[in-house]
């Protein structure tokens, strides 16, 4: 007498988990698509053009020898000391498109780090196009580190990102 019952209860019951775990399933995978696509579509917008451009012209002149990236990395820890700043690109200096730049740095490896994104449409959308920037920018964090090291200085976080997004994002690309 207890047993449809019973069998009726588990069976809702189970119905009831199976269903909300794919439901949590379904969210999650829509937010990760989301939030990839909300990378990508930043990093080739035509602002953030802006930025990689800058970019571009600090590390020609890091090339030609016009600027030291020690003078660069200066600014990227605290306290440093008075920095490269550059030219002005639109209303910002390079030292500012550096920062936005690190900013999107940051951000992208906190979303990989969470698993919050798809990483294989990232290594492909993103895995060959970030590595323009790559070089530039991890031999700033290096010497942001070592000068903060040198200065007794709390250590800056956002060269762990830019790591991160390199190991999950460009070099398995890259490797291919």
């Amino acid at each position: 007498m207890w047993i449809p019952f019973v069998t009726a209860a588990v069976g809702s019951f189970f119905g009831s988990v199976g269903g909300f775990l794919s439901a949590l399933t379904m969210a999650r995978r829509a937010e990760r698509y989301k939030t990839t696509t909300d990378l990508m579509n930043e990093y080739f917008s035509s602002d953030f053009t802006h930025h990689r451009e800058s970019l571009f012209q600090t590390g020609r002149r890091v090339v030609d020898g016009d600027v030291d990236v020690d003078e660069i990395a200066l600014g990227f820890w605290f306290p440093g000391a008075l920095c490269y700043v550059g030219e002005t690109y639109g209303s910002l200096t390079e030292h500012q498109h550096l920062t936005v730049y690190i900013g999107y740095i940051v951000r992208l490896a906190d979303s990989v780090s969470r698993r919050r994104v798809e990483l294989r449409t990232l290594q492909n959308g993103l895995g060959t196009e970030l590595l323009w920037e790559h070089e530039l920018v991890t031999r700033i964090a290096r010497a942001a580190v070592r000068q903060a090291s040198e200065a007794d200085a709390p250590t800056p976080s956002w060269p762990d990102s830019v790591k991160v997004v390199y190991e999950s994002i460009v070099a398995p690309r890259i490797a291919k």
